[in-house]
């Protein structure tokens, strides 16, 4: 060890013993790295005492090594409140309370612990050294001997009803997994064994580790990982036996009310990182994937997934001395140098903020309404507040179009075809040039205050004569307004009170069919706007398949904006719209975007997403191509 390892200089015990432990002056080489030394001690309760040595990550091929001789620590770093202490050369060293468990149980009465720690190992207020050992941090999850998950203690009673029986049930899953029946078969989980397996998995899936940017990477990289609940290891190779069962599994807490949609999340966030595990990433995909996660420092979020990440031939190098504005710029223009569609304006929910607001609600920053904030609240997941309230739908949680419901209910836009972008930051970066078509814009905005008024409208409006340019009959339009009140889902199942119900309120068959055409018989058909031929009227598509996980996300309930367009369409937007908004498509976009000119300016700022029946397959596209061209964003 002493030819691997040597002696770290930080504050090795030359100072008084009264006084906190400091890190060394002297710099780390930018291939080393400080790994701790957790000192062993008979009583489980007694302070933690600790060394730190000095690790080059060269040793693996200078001595031959499989693995870096030590164990990495996967952790929240949680509430700074109350302080706990540990002893790093005799002197004092603040950690959080969930670290301090960690290393309480990690301690052998008899043997040193080799780990890295990020709080310990890195000097986290010397911004160069955290910005260059960050950059290893990859390196090290990738090729230690094995990472240890700490999910956090456990305790007899909790919010989630019993975390103690959780962690107990889990840690015997790998028996139930690896059953046999008598003739030596693998034995099939019964029904209330799933019950049990879903019950602990609630419990499971609310921890907070779950829910931090940094452990995507460190559980996607690691060769070998424990995971440790108290007292409890599960093991890595458990976890993913069990998602050969996913389809059969869902968080449920059986004392609380059962909400598919908080399941659904919880569940999502559970087992990504596992199915990671077998895919490659672009930096978009890394991005947003984990998009719902939680970090401290805010440019963490681009930091966080460059290890899940194949950049190509871009570069991104970690430098905390940079500001998150330019850290994020610099993920985007990587994106589009990697990509060829432009996904990543769908998640751009703090600029399209601004558009909406008064100006002098503005932020002080003003920031680009094409450039993702991927730290933005609009993003985040907060369980602690969803958890409380046993109707939560996804309701105000659903902001895109593109990127919502797909973990659960997959459904594939393409409204601009198969164009590939064509876009270019200008000089200052502060303004997008992006190429597209002015398909339509927003003639008149309904009434969504009323679950069924903005139906009603609709309705009223072909009764006058309106929108037959666009629907070829009645029952056309009210298959648009089903779909548009889901946003283009397609199932149709009534769940919850008051029947949710995912057809207009005009859906008398009586009524519809007296002012239906046939679909077949197209000299009678008025309507002459282009239109997804596959998507005018219900197929078997929207009645053959089982209930999704959407049908419970009450979709018709969430807060948005219904309107119709100059060219007779239906659409709904996450985001409040304006009379006179642009709807454009984008070479690349997959759904339209809303746009709205500045005063006395030819640049827009961008609204956000629609959700516009009839052109989501790349129809409008295809009528309008020869008459694309460049919109300035801002």
């Amino acid at each position: 060890m002493d030819t691997i390892f040597r002696d770290s200089d930080d504050d090795s015990g030359r100072e008084p013993q009264n006084e906190n432990f400091a890190y060394s002056s002297g710099r780390l080489d930018s291939n080393e790295i400080r790994v701790l030394v957790l000192l062993p001690n008979l009583d489980p309760q007694a302070a933690i005492q600790c060394r730190l040595f000095r690790y080059s990550l060269e040793s693996m091929n200078s001595y031959g090594l499989q693995t870096h001789p030590f164990m990495a620590l996967s952790y929240v770093w949680g509430d700074t409140e109350p302080k706990k202490t540990v002893f790093i050369y005799g002197k004092p060293k603040i950690v959080t309370p969930n670290l301090h468990d960690a290393l309480l149980q990690l301690r052998n009465p008899v043997l040193p612990i080799l780990i890295w720690v990020d709080a310990i190992c890195i000097n986290q207020e010397d911004i160069q050294e955290r910005s260059q050992q960050v950059r290893n941090m990859s390196e090290i999850y990738s090729k230690v001997a094995r990472v240890i998950c700490w999910l956090g203690k456990t305790h007899d009673t909790t919010e989630v009803a019993g975390d103690v029986p959780a962690a107990r049930g889990l840690g015997n899953l790998e028996g139930f997994l690896q059953a046999k029946d008598a003739d030596g078969n693998p034995r099939t989980l019964s029904g209330k064994q799933f019950g049990e397996i879903n019950h602990y998995l609630f419990a499971l899936c609310s921890l907070p580790f779950w829910y931090r940017i940094w452990i995507t990477q460190e559980v996607v990289l690691s060769r070998k990982a424990l995971f440790l609940w108290g007292d409890v290891i599960i093991d890595l190779a458990t976890f993913q036996k069990l998602l050969k069962y996913k389809d059969r599994l869902m968080p449920v807490n059986w004392y609380w009310s059962f909400s598919v949609t908080r399941s659904a999340i919880m569940y999502a966030n559970f087992k990504q990182p596992l199915e990671m595990r077998s895919r490659s990433l672009t930096l978009q995909e890394a991005l947003l994937a984990t998009r719902n996660r939680s970090a401290t420092d805010p440019r963490d979020y681009v930091y966080g997934v460059l290890g899940l990440a194949q950049l190509g031939t871009t570069s991104i190098i970690t430098d905390y001395t940079k500001s998150t504005k330019t850290v994020y710029l610099e993920a985007f223009k990587a994106i589009l140098q990697q990509e060829l569609n432009l996904d990543s304006l769908s998640v751009c929910g703090r600029g399209w903020r601004q558009t909406y607001k008064t100006e002098g609600a503005k932020s002080e920053e003003n920031w680009p309404t094409w450039l993702p904030d991927w730290s933005h609240e609009s993003l985040k997941v907060s369980l602690s507040e969803e958890m409380l309230d046993g109707n939560f739908g996804i309701g105000d949680r659903f902001k895109s179009v593109l990127l919502d419901c797909q973990e659960y209910d997959p459904i594939e836009f393409s409204a601009s075809g198969d164009l590939e972008k064509s876009v270019h930051i200008l000089s200052g970066d502060e303004q997008l040039r992006v190429r597209g078509i002015d398909f339509d814009s927003v003639e008149i905005e309904l009434n969504a205050s009323d679950e069924n008024d903005w139906s009603e409208e609709v309705k009223s409006l072909w009764d006058r004569g309106s929108l037959r340019n666009t629907f070829h009959d009645l029952h056309a339009l009210r298959y648009a307004c089903m779909r548009t009140k889901r946003y283009g889902h397609r199932n149709s199942t009534s769940t919850g009170p008051d029947d949710n119900r995912t057809v207009p309120s005009f859906a008398d068959d009586e009524y519809v069919l007296k002012e239906t055409v046939s679909p077949t018989n197209t000299s009678v058909q008025s309507s002459f706007e282009p239109f997804d031929e596959i998507e005018r009227y219900q197929s078997d598509l929207d009645t053959r398949r089982g209930i999704t996980h959407t049908d419970r996300f009450l979709l018709g309930r969430c807060k948005s904006s219904y309107f119709i367009t100059r060219r007779g369409y239906v659409g709904r937007a996450p985001m409040p719209i304006k009379v006179g908004d642009k709807i454009c498509i984008f070479w690349g976009a997959k759904v339209p975007f809303l746009l709205r000119q500045q005063p006395f300016s030819e640049s827009f700022t961008v609204v956000g997403e629609a959700y516009i029946h009839g052109i989501m397959k790349g129809a409008a596209m295809a009528s309008m191509k020869d008459e694309s061209k460049d919109f300035i964003l801002v």
